[in-house]
């Protein structure tokens, strides 16, 4: 398990990026020459100061297909590899996304600026930001969102495993690449789709049934702002 160490922020004066380190020290058992192996890991985040005029808060929008873990059963003896699929498909609201983001943001409160207000989404939108899809491997095949209204796709996740030697993309190494969109600009992103709180919402999750898996989960986790 992984234990803080240091935490610490250069904030700048001339520029409006800023950056922070954080150091982890992760400590594993003791090996049988009685020595503790002790691996650190520095992460450096880049960010922009607050600005108010170009600057929106975003907020935790979350969606669980049901409970927030189910099983996956074996597919029928004989079916192909290809053919062995299981489906969990949810429908919900913009609403829902929202609501159920708040509760895992420790509630909606009028003191909160990380609150999915729904009153400001009603009346301007909100504006999908990031799209990350949590489940679990080996058997999560990716999942889908789609506009339940009009039948747009909004995201697709899949998963992809490394199979080199670069950073991030070693063999073996598996990840979940999330969605993620702007505002048309420069920043090479698709434009975010604009959603309010009683649009409706599909979501399918394909998870591989060769075997049957137990405790899989299929989790929305995402972010939005509202567009002003």
């Amino acid at each position: 398990m992984p234990s803080f160490l240091a935490f610490s922020c250069l904030h700048p004066f001339l520029t409006a990026t800023a950056s922070c380190f954080v150091l982890f020290s992760y400590h594993n058992d003791i090996n049988a020459d009685n020595i503790v192996n002790d691996k650190r890991h520095v992460s450096r985040f880049y960010y922009e100061v607050w600005d108010p005029t170009k600057h929106n808060n975003t907020f935790h929008l979350e969606w669980q297909f049901g409970h927030i873990e189910y099983d996956i059963p074996k597919a029928p003896a004989g079916t192909p590899p290809d053919k062995a699929v299981h489906v969990l498909t949810t429908r919900f609201t913009m609403e829902d996304f929202m609501n159920m983001g708040n509760e895992n943001a420790n509630g909606c409160t009028a003191s909160n600026p990380w609150c999915a207000n729904i009153a400001d989404a009603t009346t301007h939108g909100v504006r999908l930001v990031s799209g990350g899809f949590h489940c679990h491997s080996p058997a999560c095949l990716g999942g889908e969102l789609y506009n339940d209204d009009t039948g747009e796709l909004l995201c697709r996740v899949t998963p992809l495993l490394g199979n080199s030697t670069a950073a991030m993309f070693e063999e073996s190494y598996i990840w979940l690449p999330p969605c993620q969109w702007g505002t048309g600009g420069d920043d090479g992103l698709a434009v975010s789709p604009i959603l309010y709180p009683k649009t409706n919402l599909r979501s399918v999750k394909y998870g591989n049934s060769t075997y049957g898996h137990t405790g899989v989960m299929a989790i929305w986790q995402s972010r939005g702002a509202i567009a002003y």
